[in-house]
């Protein structure tokens, strides 16, 4: 198989005609097409060749809707950039170095802490200067007088906050039907195409203004309002991060309030300033001409100024009627007056209404769990419930109630039958599924798209303090052989051995889990286990997980072969399980040797039982079915070694006859004593007092046998070896 082949292959494997992979694929398989990234520089469409690091193939997205296909190896968050119609964006093979820089800067989150942090400061220069702006705008730049230089700073420095702001804009994700979105690219396109304008004439108009002192110019700074589709995007951001602190919540929603009030109070103010001013200048008699209780307003600064127009403006719209040092004094005025008392009654109720219901949703937990308690306490009164265990039953629930907060149970199950299942199994699995990631022997063994299965068949609950969770050595109590994994609270394991004070094993807390041993052999339990605190858990049943298991061969097999360990061969090893006398994992506490007795069976047998086997000795006829080289071999050497055993046996014999003769003759008293030469001697040296010829040194009769067997043994006929069929069956010995 040449190069080109493989190439061929590859990009077969890739061309896609329709929106999903073939079905025989797993479903899990199935994700959106991540095709975006951000090294590589053009898309085609229509059968265009995509080259990028990690994918080298075609792609036909002329049937494509919004593109899904098999993840293979993309940046997480990306998706192709196109519509429904099939169409992809192209990029400009642009190779400047402003290009290449801003590739390689880093993309924020839109919801972390940094941003929503950044984003608050700015969100706190917009609104100052929604506050400013119609200030100098209507009492020109003489307001801020007392405060020139500051202004000046402040001005400064908030000016150059926004102008980073629309940067970051450029480096920031965002989420699109449910995906973040991180390729810089599209982060660009989608800026430049919604509020980039917007924002930089509002920054623009901002900074002309703060640098340039001329009031002739100031109502160009009235563009800066173009910055309130940003701020309703920051609202959103900080409304989702406040969304699950109830205090933090109704405190937001309530400066909001606040501030939309006293904005339209300083609206107000301005506009009956400008119609009064206008009104002089017309000739018109005028509010800022009457000499009342201040004086003649007009005759004083700026600042004072729009102090007594807000005076009026807020006495005006809360109290619908002032209080007579100030009053409208030609028709335009009380025009104005009179909008503006009507639209202060209908912001009021507006407001009021808002208010009633940011109070009521404060106040909603605290008032159902006063209602539940009061229906508890009615039904344990009419039944005449012992205080004793009333008092448990209040204690219980005030803690359950506590620990849970505001959590509804019942409609966040209504909540997640309207998900869609692929979507419900996703949030499910980065919910409960993150206890898998805890328990080495489920993340290590089974797969992610199993897991992912079993994490929408958890069970979430909560025990009270002391409250047993299952026991050992007990028939009478129903056991699922759940797993147990503890979201918070203490679990005691101890050992039931039916005193009233139990055998304390262990204490387990967060983050932690236990019953893996009958879960996973379906055996009873080995240890019991009890809630030391209020604590809350997340239960897998083992008849659901055998359940799921059956769909998925391979895991399957996994589970088997993770069971027959332990139960055959006792590898506790392999569920992290050690004993909590000796600290071994070869066995369980409840088989420990130090703490029990358990004989060692095969060391007894052996000890005990002899070896040897008292057998009747006979000669026991081995028939030869036929005739080889290795059997006349191994014949001729049974032969020789049981010569040589004989010879060995008559030397031992003879050795011991001589020694016997020796010693007698040395009792007999000592005539013709015989004398020999000693090493190296030969003073009497005859040949008749040799020792071959010495009778107690020769044994005529064992050498005379020795040779006729060599003799027999040597000769064998042919005969020996003729057999039948019939012989040549193998026939056992009988015993005697």
């Amino acid at each position: 198989m040449n190069q080109r082949t493989l190439e061929e292959r590859i990009i077969d494997q890739y061309e896609m005609s329709s929106p999903f992979v073939d079905d025989n694929l797993n479903k899990s398989n199935r994700q959106p097409l991540l095709l975006i990234n951000e090294n590589s520089n053009s898309y085609l469409s229509n059968n265009s060749l995509i080259k990028s690091p990690a994918f080298n193939g075609t792609f036909n997205s002329g049937s494509i809707d919004y593109g899904y296909a098999l993840l293979n190896q993309f940046d997480e968050g990306e998706e192709i950039a196109g519509n429904r119609n099939g169409f992809i964006v192209q990029y400009s093979d642009s190779t400047n170095i402003f290009h290449m820089f801003y590739q390689r800067l880093p993309v924020f989150l839109p919801n972390s802490i940094v941003m929503l942090i950044w984003k608050a400061i700015i969100a706190g220069i917009i609104l100052l200067y929604f506050f400013v702006v119609p200030i100098t705008v209507s009492y020109s730049s003489g307001v801020w007088i007392f405060a020139n230089k500051t202004k000046m700073i402040i001005d400064g420095l908030c000016f150059i906050f926004l102008v980073l702001d629309i940067i970051l804009e450029f480096l920031t994700a965002f989420y699109e039907h449910g995906n973040l979105i991180t390729d810089k690219t599209r982060i660009a396109y989608k800026y430049l195409s919604l509020n980039f304008i917007l924002d930089l004439v509002a920054t623009l108009a901002f900074g002309v203004q703060s640098f340039i002192n001329d009031d002739s110019i100031n109502l160009i700074l009235l563009l800066f309002f173009l910055k309130y589709p940003s701020l309703i995007k920051i609202d959103y951001l900080f409304e989702e991060a406040t969304l699950l602190h109830r205090t933090l919540r109704t405190i937001y929603n309530l400066g909001k309030i606040i501030v939309l009030l006293q904005f339209c109070f300083l609206i107000f103010s301005c506009i009956f300033f400008v119609i009064g001013y206008a009104c002089v200048q017309a000739g018109h008699n005028s509010w800022l001409l009457n000499d009342g209780n201040f004086g003649v307003i007009l005759d004083l600064n700026p600042g004072f100024q729009f102090f007594f127009s807000y005076y009026f403006g807020l006495g005006t719209m809360t109290t619908t009627m002032g209080y007579g040092d100030i009053t409208p004094l030609n028709v335009f005025e009380c025009l104005w007056c009179l909008g503006g008392i009507f639209f202060a009654v209908f912001i009021f109720q507006v407001n009021v209404n808002s208010l009633f219901k940011i109070m009521e949703e404060f106040n909603v937990h605290p008032i159902k769990i006063f209602k539940k308690r009061i229906a508890v306490n009615k039904f344990m009164s009419s039944k005449q419930v012992p205080q004793i265990v009333q008092e448990r039953v209040r204690r219980y629930l005030n803690e359950h109630w506590y620990e849970e907060g505001t959590r509804d149970l019942l409609l966040e199950q209504e909540v997640f039958t309207e998900l869609a299942p692929e979507i419900k199994e996703e949030l499910f699995y980065n919910s409960y599924g993150k206890m898998f990631n805890l328990i080495p022997f489920m993340s290590k063994t089974f797969s992610t798209e199993f897991l992912r299965s079993l994490s929408i068949k958890i069970e979430e609950i909560s025990y009270a303090q002391n409250e047993i969770i299952f026991l050992d050595n007990v028939d009478y109590l129903l056991d699922d052989y759940s797993i147990y994994f503890i979201d918070y609270g203490q679990i005691l394991i101890f050992a039931n051995t039916g005193e009233q004070r139990p055998f304390w094993i262990k204490q387990l807390g967060q983050q932690e889990y236990f019953g893996e041993w009958s879960f996973l052999t379906g055996r009873p339990r080995l240890a019991s286990a009890s809630s030391i605190s209020y604590s809350r858990l997340y239960k897998l049943k083992r008849e659901v997980f055998m359940d799921i298991l059956g769909s998925f061969q391979d895991d399957f097999e996994k589970y088997w072969m993770i069971r027959d360990k332990l139960v055959y061969s006792n590898g506790f090893k392999i569920i992290n399980s050690l004993c909590w006398n000796c600290e071994q994992d070869s066995h369980y506490a409840s088989k420990c040797p130090v703490t029990h007795y358990y004989p060692q069976m095969n060391k007894l047998l052996k000890y005990n039982i002899e070896d040897e086997q008292q057998r009747n000795q006979y000669y026991r006829k081995k028939k030869q079915r036929w005739h080889t080289l290795k059997q006349q071999i191994s014949q001729s050497q049974q032969i020789e070694s049981q010569i040589q055993k004989s010879q060995n046996q008559e030397i031992q014999v003879e050795q011991i006859r001589n020694q016997t003769q020796q010693q007698q003759q040395q009792a007999q008293p000592q005539k013709n004593i015989k004398q020999f030469d000693k090493p190296y001697q030969f003073k009497h040296y005859f040949p008749q007092y040799n020792y071959h010829k010495i009778q107690a040194f020769k044994n005529e009769k064992a050498i005379k046998k020795i040779t006729n067997i060599r003799i027999s043994a040597m000769y064998i006929p042919n005969t020996a070896y003729r057999q039948t069929k019939q012989s040549a069956i193998f026939v056992w010995p009988k015993q005697s």
